[in-house]
C-alpha cells in the first residue's frame, strides 16, 4: 500500500474509532505535558508537567492568575500548537490529537471568546458562518439556546436580516456576544471552548450573557471547558482546575479546593487553613501580650 493510501485508511479508521466512541460529546483522555513553549521563545516554556483528563460531557473550568497558561490550553485543544513534550489523546479511541485530521477536528469545535467578533452583514449570516449549511430553523434554534432569539424578535428593525454594522457596531456588548454564542451553538459542537466569554462586559450584559452559558451546560450534552476571570461563574464546575505559572497546582470541585485551603482557596476569597492558624496565633499572642 502507496503512504498516501495508507494516510487515508488510518484516517477512516480513526473517524469510525471516534464516531463509535462519542456521538455527542468527547472526552480528552490525557493531556500530558513534560513541556511546552510558543515556537517564537522556545527559552521560555509556558506550560511544565501537565497531567490532566476531561470528561465527556462534562464541564472542565480553568482558573488561576493571568499568565498561567490557561489560554495556552485552549490553544493547544483548538490545535494551533501542538505539544512540543508530551501528548494530547482522544477518550475512547485514546489516539494522539496529532494524528486527527485538522478540518474535521475544528468541525467538532465550538469556540466563544473574550471579545465578539462579528462581520458586516445580517444576523442571520453571522450565525450561519458557524455552519454554512444551517437552515434558518437551525439558526434560530441556535439563538434561542444563546438567548438570542428573543432580543432578535423583538429589539431589531428587521429580525435575523438586522445589518449588525461594521464589527457589529449596532449591536450592544451582551447582544454581540450571545449572537457569538448562537454561531458557535449551530455547529452542534461536541467540545464547546469558553476563553472569559463574559469578561469584557457590563454587569447588565455579564449577568445576561452567563445565563445564556449556565444553561447551556446544564441542557447541553456537550463537553465543555471554560476559563472565567470570576469564580462565581463556575463554582457548579464538574472539575476546577487551577494553574500557576504554568504548573497545574490543583484540581477538583469547588467544596473540594475551597477546604483544601490552596491557591482557589485564596482566589475565591477563602483565607487557607494555614493563614486561620497563623491569624488565630497572631490574635493569641497579641491577648497574651495585653495579659
Amino acid at each position: 500500500m502507496s503512504p498516501q493510501n495508507q494516510r487515508i485508511s488510518f484516517r477512516i479508521r480513526f473517524l469510525i474509532s471516534f464516531a463509535r466512541c462519542s456521538r455527542s460529546s468527547l472526552a480528552i483522555k490525557a493531556l500530558h505535558l513534560k513541556e511546552f513553549a510558543y515556537p517564537s521563545r522556545l527559552d521560555r516554556p509556558i506550560l511544565k508537567t501537565i497531567n490532566l483528563s476531561i470528561e465527556a460531557g462534562k464541564t472542565t473550568a480553568l482558573v488561576g492568575p493571568s499568565g498561567s497558561g490557561k489560554s495556552t490550553i485552549i490553544a493547544m485543544l483548538q490545535r494551533f500548537y501542538d505539544p512540543t513534550g508530551g501528548s494530547l489523546l482522544l477518550g475512547g479511541s485514546k489516539t494522539d490529537l496529532k494524528s486527527a485530521p485538522l478540518v474535521w477536528w475544528r468541525k467538532q469545535i465550538g469556540f466563544v471568546g473574550q471579545e465578539p467578533v462579528l462581520f458586516k452583514g445580517t444576523i442571520a449570516e453571522n450565525i450561519r458562518y458557524g455552519n454554512p449549511d444551517a437552515s434558518q430553523g437551525e439558526i434560530e434554534a441556535a439563538a434561542r439556546k444563546a438567548f438570542a432569539h428573543d432580543f432578535i424578535m423583538e429589539k431589531t428593525r428587521d429580525k435575523y436580516e438586522t445589518e449588525v454594522g461594521e464589527r457589529g457596531g449596532s449591536m450592544s456588548g451582551g447582544q454581540k456576544q450571545r449572537i457569538a454564542i448562537a454561531r458557535a451553538l449551530v455547529r452542534n459542537p461536541k467540545l464547546l471552548l469558553l476563553d472569559e466569554a463574559t469578561s469584557a462586559l457590563d454587569n447588565e450584559s455579564e449577568h445576561e450573557v452567563q445565563m445564556a452559558i449556565d444553561t447551556i451546560i446544564e441542557k447541553e450534552s456537550m463537553t465543555c471547558v471554560v476559563i472565567a476571570h470570576r469564580l462565581n461563574t463556575v463554582k457548579s464546575a464538574d472539575m476546577i482546575v487551577v494553574f500557576e505559572e504554568g504548573i497545574l497546582l490543583e484540581q477538583g470541585n469547588h467544596d473540594s479546593l475551597v477546604a483544601q485551603g490552596g491557591l482557589y482557596a485564596q482566589l475565591a476569597g477563602h483565607k487557607s487553613s494555614g493563614a486561620k492558624r497563623a491569624a488565630a496565633a497572631a490574635t493569641d499572642a497579641a491577648e497574651e501580650g495585653e495579659d
